[in-house]
């Protein structure tokens, strides 16, 4: 009897947690909008959206834009970098936040760093992390990176770096 108790239990507790699952929040990158801008300040748009079937609450997100030297270590660095939260992003709805080339959101593209980028001595990195909780109170994040396209016209995902939590 007692084996039959704990296994009941065992199925009930599993389907709360599908059930959870199916309902939750789901925050992704939708887009990237923006290229870099020669002379300009250079705001590039992250679109994160809430595919899930309850809002995304608690919402933290840090962003950047990066030149690396190309055979450098690229590194996943968002320290130094303002926060930008939107609290609350509904089911199906979105949020853009704003990558900045590192703390100055006013800093202007100057031509020997497009060059570059451009010429493939540099690869510009966007890079950002988003934090919420569900609908439950769970905690979940998920990480993002693209890189410029040397035609400087398009970005492409990075082979890291985009990752987010697993379901529990």
């Amino acid at each position: 009897m007692e084996r039959a108790a704990t296994q009941a239990d065992a199925s009930f507790k599993a389907n709360i947690e599908m059930s959870r699952n199916d309902q939750r929040a789901w925050i992704g990158v939708s887009a990237v909008d923006g290229l870099p801008k020669l002379n300009e300040p250079s705001l590039i748009a992250i679109r994160f959206k809430n595919t899930g079937r309850s809002p995304a609450q608690n919402v933290h997100v840090l962003s950047r834009y990066l030149p690396t030297p190309k055979g450098s270590e690229f590194k996943f660095d968002l320290e130094e970098v303002p926060e930008q939260s939107n609290g609350l992003i509904p089911p199906g709805a979105e949020f853009s936040a704003f990558a900045f080339p590192g703390p100055n959101p006013t800093a202007k593209l100057k031509k020997t760093d497009m060059d570059a980028a451009t010429n493939g001595s540099y690869v510009v990195h966007v890079i950002a992390k988003a934090t919420y909780d569900d609908a439950f109170g769970r905690p979940h994040w998920v990480t993002f990176c693209a890189q410029l396209a040397t035609d400087a016209k398009s970005w492409k995902a990075c082979s890291d770096y985009n990752d987010a939590d697993k379901p529990n």
